[in-house]
């Protein structure tokens, strides 16, 4: 409910702005720029463990589950009626973001805000057939070929796979796309690090990072400007595919050799 109200540029800058979910101002691309020189007052609700502070005012609680868990905490305390549509939202915001309740992040109090928001009366069918079971053709065709590329080192804890350019746009492919490409290598028994490497542009690739228990490639993606959570992080690098492959490989190796010690 709402989506249709979303727009990806400011039809004008307000005063105050909102932004949810956010690490650091450049995930918010090229609006982040628009934000920033607009000198407008700036508030900043996330719960990544790398988020940067970049608000005027900064609401980072980074043992919440979801940044949904956040926004439902707000408006309890503002005592505004939580609707079935209101519901709908929060429900999905959380969901996505703990993977389902997958994640690490996922808490007791994460299930009793989803259990409450069930209570309002929201579609789960509709949710679920959204979610995962209106998945675009495009996307199948583009796992068969990441499938084709996945490699795994000779430790067996490190697995990735690759999407370069030439594929991504060879089916005018979008993020919404590839959402979830990331965990595929991790899913392979015995491997503790999972790496996707999706081509941008020619030499500029976006690396997902995602651990099973044991690394914080939070830590990891921080050698390269990037970031995330202890278990999800990503970075962008500007090199060519190969390039960075071989290096990120080469420092995922040594995260594992460092955690053996």
């Amino acid at each position: 409910p709402g989506s249709d109200l979303i727009r990806s540029s400011f039809l004008f800058i307000p005063d105050i702005i909102i932004l949810l979910d956010c690490s650091d101002i450049n995930r918010a691309g090229i609006l982040g720029d628009t934000i920033l020189s607009s000198d407008r007052y700036i508030i900043n609700i996330d719960h990544h463990v790398s988020n940067t502070f970049f608000g005027n005012v900064n609401y980072v609680d980074t043992k919440a589950g979801a940044t949904g868990e956040i926004i439902y905490n707000l408006i309890n305390l503002l005592d505004c009626r939580i609707n079935s549509e209101i519901a709908t939202c929060l429900y999905t915001a959380i969901v996505t973001d703990t993977g389902s309740f997958q994640f690490e992040n996922t808490t007791e109090r994460t299930h009793i805000i989803a259990a409450d928001l069930i209570s309002k009366g929201i579609d789960l069918a509709t949710i679920r057939s959204f979610l995962w079971e209106s998945i675009p053709l495009k996307s199948i065709k583009l796992q068969r070929e990441l499938l084709d590329t996945l490699e795994i080192d000779e430790t067996q804890k490190i697995a990735w796979a690759v999407l370069p350019y030439e594929t991504y746009k060879k089916y005018g492919a979008s993020s919404e796309h590839i959402e979830g490409f990331v965990n595929y290598p991790k899913s392979i028994e015995g491997v503790e690090i999972g790496l996707f490497f999706k081509e941008i542009e020619p030499n500029k690739v976006k690396v997902g990072f995602r651990a099973k228990s044991k690394v914080d490639v939070n830590k990891l993606a921080q050698k390269f400007g990037g970031g995330g959570h202890k278990r999800a992080a990503g970075c962008i690098l500007e090199a060519p595919l190969k390039e960075v492959i071989k290096q990120v490989v080469k420092e995922a190796q040594k995260t594992i050799v460092k955690k053996e010690e």
